[in-house]
Parts: structure tokens; sequence; C-alpha cells
């Protein structure tokens, strides 16, 4: 990249230190930099930079959620590390666009590490299905998962379309 891209050159005139600011670093950045400055003597020096980094880490996991039918569920969670993680979601094992916005699911992600995926519109053939959330970056990736479980009022819409299907069996 060119150096108008990733960094940023700044010099103080009246001290004569001068700074250079890498805006994003990646972990490949870590290395040994160096300067020469071209005055009436030649003046070298250099620097060993690291690049900080941290695995994503789910600060607040999924948790099972219990549904009420055409209301709409929200799977909530904050995920932290450095550089900032990539988010993927799966709904019973099938990814979903990281952003999606669509007639049945919504997902959002905020710069503070929270994130979202509400599924406008639950029904009773959602309960037992597994959400999950990955968060993956250079340093690492990091999961989170809950179920979707029924909630007072499927309750006994499940038992019932349980036991309709047994008598059917049954008779």
């Amino acid at each position: 990249m060119g150096l108008d891209v990733c960094c940023r050159l700044s010099h103080d005139a009246r001290s004569g230190h001068a700074q250079l600011h890498i805006e994003r670093s990646v972990i490949s950045d870590a290395g040994l930099y160096a300067v020469g400055v071209a005055t009436a003597g030649h003046v070298t020096s250099a620097l060993r930079v690291g690049v900080v980094s941290q695995r994503p880490v789910f600060a607040v996991g999924l948790h099972d959620l219990s549904i009420i039918r055409a209301q709409p569920v929200t799977f909530a969670a904050t995920v932290h590390g450095v550089p900032r993680p990539h988010i993927r979601w799966l709904i019973g094992g099938v990814e979903i666009a990281g952003s999606a916005s669509t007639d049945t699911l919504r997902t959002a992600h905020w710069e503070d590490g929270r994130v979202e995926c509400t599924l406008l519109s639950a029904t009773e053939q959602d309960v037992g299905v597994t959400v999950e959330c990955r968060a993956w970056s250079e340093a690492g990736e990091a999961v989170s998962r809950a179920s979707i479980i029924p909630g007072r009022s499927l309750v006994n819409e499940v038992a019932s379309a349980r036991s309709a299907r047994t008598w059917r069996v049954v008779g």
C-alpha cells in the first residue's frame, strides 16, 4: 500500500521530531522499520514494531431464547478482539450473510462489539434450531451458540402437535 492509504506522517518543525502513524495495522505489519534522514551527515534510525492482536472473545455470549409464535426473537452478544473480528451467523448450520436484512431476519453489528441476529417472525418449526455467531480475525476465532426453545404459548402447541401425530400413528 502507498503511504497515503495506510499511514500518516507528521513532523514538528520546532522540535524536529517526526512520527509515522500506521492507521490500520495487520499482524503481517510486524517487523523492523527503518528511516534514513539525509542532512549534512546521514542519520538512520531503526525500530522493531510488534502488532498488538487479541483473539476474538465473547464478553457476553448468546443465550437460549424462548419464542412466541409470530413474534420476533433477537439473539445478542458482545465480542471483542484486535483487529476487530468479522462476524458470521449460522442458523440451523446454514450460514447467512453477515449483514443480512430480509423479510425473515435481520443482523446488526456495532463498533462497540455488540452483534444481533433477529428472526422477525418465529414459528413452532424454529424450536430446537441452533443459532451460532462466529467471530474471526487474523488472531483467531471464537464461537457462541444458543438454541430456540418453546415459549409458554408454544409448549402446549408443540405437545399437542406431538400428541396429534402419536394419535394418528396409533389410531
